[in-house]
This record gives structure tokens, sequence and C-alpha cells, in this order.
């Protein structure tokens, strides 16, 4: 079978690879459409994340749907010829961490965490993988939307993190696709007041069109200033970054009312970013951290097969599995144009 193989940093080659065994606890899916995600990007460019880095090779990607081909001998929740969206995650669940909900979290899971520095992702004509992670999807859900489930968890695992009250005014720093689905997420959640901020207008009309209340270009105006005159002085409830920026990470205090909640969804490759704490103590405000969601993937899939028409226009552009290369150069240098990519495998209805 096809996989796309990063074999070093900013080079992806198409391997013959070894056709998977289906486990008697296992679903063998043909895999039909893959999204990049920013994850993929940082890999992509720099062979690593923080400290996690790429020893050799690894095939990327993490947010697949695909077609049930065979199941194992003691799966029968799905059987052949059914669609699926595939959760990544992977515990033990055995530890403290992931009995108490928190999978994602759990020490001997992460290295296991589909498309990671330690374990091989979806881009790859056929995968194995517990039925367990395997969610049926309606016959009606369409593929790209479905490639969607996966980025809109981190959404819902962002947007319920903070405590949202009648009338609370957000701000999201980044409109890319986690962005633009948190905007999403928020107004699912009551959020009307929601203002967007990008350095892309391509990006800033998606943000309009799902809903943003105000969007601004941080490269044509000072940021700080609009927001303080868009709340009469008294600056933000709920501030969101989700660029993966030191600047933008930096920038949330400043951005924050008086007891308001940060919530920290962007990775940034930098080990650290500057924080005014002083000022943060003053407001008495609260940062939350986001990495990537614990239960909601579920709750996902049926918010997304039902409702997700409006996401569907995060998704820009669309190549075959030959053309990942591409695929990942025109997210990485394009970044104006591509908000969404996504890499097909085989001839599918989108």
């Amino acid at each position: 079978m096809k996989a796309v193989v990063l074999t070093k940093p900013k080079t992806i080659k198409i391997e013959e690879r070894e056709y998977p065994i289906c486990g008697e606890d296992e679903a063998l899916v043909r895999i039909d459409a893959v999204g990049i995600c920013g994850s993929d990007l940082h890999f992509f460019s720099d062979f690593r994340i923080g400290s996690a880095k790429i020893e050799k090779t690894r095939i990327l990607g993490h947010e697949a749907c695909g077609t049930v081909v065979e199941v194992g001998r003691r799966v029968s929740h799905i059987k052949p010829g059914e669609r699926v969206a595939l959760d990544p995650t992977r515990g033990c669940g055995v530890c403290r961490r992931c009995r108490s909900g928190l999978e994602h979290l759990c020490d001997l899971g992460a290295p296991r965490f589909l498309g990671n520095a330690y374990t091989d992702g979806v881009m790859q004509e056929y995968v194995a993988v517990p039925a367990s992670r395997a969610c049926l999807l309606p016959k009606d859900c369409p593929v790209e939307r479905a490639c969607l489930i996966e980025p809109f968890s981190v959404a819902l695992h962002a947007a319920g993190k903070p405590s949202i009250h009648y009338g609370d005014r957000a701000v999201i720093l980044g409109a890319g696709c986690i962005g633009l689905m948190l905007l999403f997420a928020l107004r699912e959640h009551g959020v009307r007041d929601i203002a967007v901020v990008d350095l892309v207008d391509a990006r800033l009309r998606k943000a309009e069109g799902l809903g943003a209340s105000l969007v601004l270009n941080a490269g044509a105006c000072d940021v700080n200033k609009r927001i303080l005159e868009y709340t009469e002085g008294e600056g933000m409830d709920l501030v969101f970054e989700t660029a993966g920026s030191s600047f933008t990470q930096t920038q949330t205090v400043e951005l924050l009312g008086k007891g308001g909640r940060i919530v920290l969804v962007g990775m940034s490759g930098a080990p650290s970013a500057p924080m005014d704490l002083n000022t943060l103590l003053r407001k008495e405000g609260t940062i939350y951290t986001v990495f990537r969601f614990t239960t909601e993937f579920l709750t996902a899939a049926r918010m997304v097969c039902r409702h997700g028409t409006k996401l569907e226009q995060v998704i820009t552009h669309r190549y075959p599995c030959e053309e990942a290369q591409k695929a990942f150069e025109d997210c990485m240098e394009h970044k104006d144009e591509v908000i969404k990519a996504v890499v097909q495998f085989h001839n599918t209805d989108r």
C-alpha cells in the first residue's frame, strides 16, 4: 500500500508499506481522506515540536476518516462497508489519569497518539486501529466534513475549559482551522460577542461567515487599542490563543478584562513566552491550557455530521496523496490562501 512518509525536514516521499494485519479487537480501515494539522506542519518543517523529536522517518496525520474493510473477531459495533472517523488518542486505560477521564494525559499513551513524533499516523492507504477508536458515521456525512471531527474536538475541549457566563465577550487570536472551529464552538456555547484577530484577510472573511462580531487584522491596526474601544475600556472576558505564537501568548494578558479567563490552545515552537504576571494578578485573571481533547470526540462527531455545513468552508484545498509534498509546501508558503488542506487517498464523495 502507499504511505506518505516524512523522511527528513521538508521532504515527503510516497513509499510502499506492508498491508496491516487486523487484530481481534481492531478494525482495518481504508483511509479516504486526512486533514493536515498545525502539528503536522511543525514536524514537516522542523522534524520536532518542542522536546518531541522525530528520530528517523514518520508517517504523519491524525485527522482521518475511512471505510471499514475488516474487523476482528471480538468486534461487533461496526462492520465492513461502514464509514468511520478515527479518534487518534491512545491511552493505556488503566493508569490514574486514564481512569479519571484524562486519557490524553496518560504517560504511557502520549507517545502512541497517532501521527506524533513516536508513532506513525494515518496518511496511508490502510490502517489497523483499536475498534473502540472507530466512530461510526452516518451514511450521508461527507468525507471532508468527517475529517473535521478531530480538530473540532479540540475546539470543543477549549470552549469547555472556562466558565462561560451570559453576556461574556470573547476574542480569538488566530483564524486558522482551530480558531475558526472555536468560533463555531463558542457560538454553540451561547457566546455571541466574539472578536477574531489574524494577519490574513481571507481567514478573517471566513470568521465573518461563521458569525464573528468583529474581525481585526493585526497588521493593519492596534489590536489592544481596538479591543479596549470595543469593550468600553473593560477588556475581554474570554481570551483564546490559537495561533501558537509567543507574541500572541504574551498579548493575552493585555487583552484580558478584570476577572477574565485566558485559554491557551496553540502550541508555540518557542520554549516559553513572557507574560506580565503582575498585571494578571491585578486583574485576578485565570489561565487554562489545552492539550488535544478528552471525551469530546463523540460529541464533536454528532455536531459536525449534523450541523457542520458551515464548518466545511474552512477546507480550502484538496490534494491526491501523490501530491502530499505540494500540500505541505502550500500550507507553509501560502498561508494567505490555505486554511485547511485535505489529502485524499480514494475517490469518494466530498
